[in-house]
């Protein structure tokens, strides 16, 4: 299963009102470059425009959902 799934079914299941936001980085490298993400997957949690989490690589959901439960 690759990641996308997982992330929006972790969104619905625990985070409703959080807003996920996919970029195309091959079509799009401005985007990522801007936020210093030079490879994929990267996953960026955002509140109230400042970065909270940043996962790459390796990214273990349930790590994920503890780290935005957190905040």
């Amino acid at each position: 299963m690759t990641l996308r799934p997982k992330v929006e079914e972790m969104r619905e299941d625990c985070f409703s009102e959080m807003k996920l936001v996919y970029v195309d980085s091959k079509s799009h490298p401005e985007i990522p470059a801007s936020f210093g993400v030079f490879s994929n997957p990267v996953i960026l949690v955002f509140f109230e425009e400042k970065e909270y989490i940043r996962r790459s690589i390796y990214i273990s959901i349930d790590e994920l959902r503890q780290g935005i439960s957190r905040i």
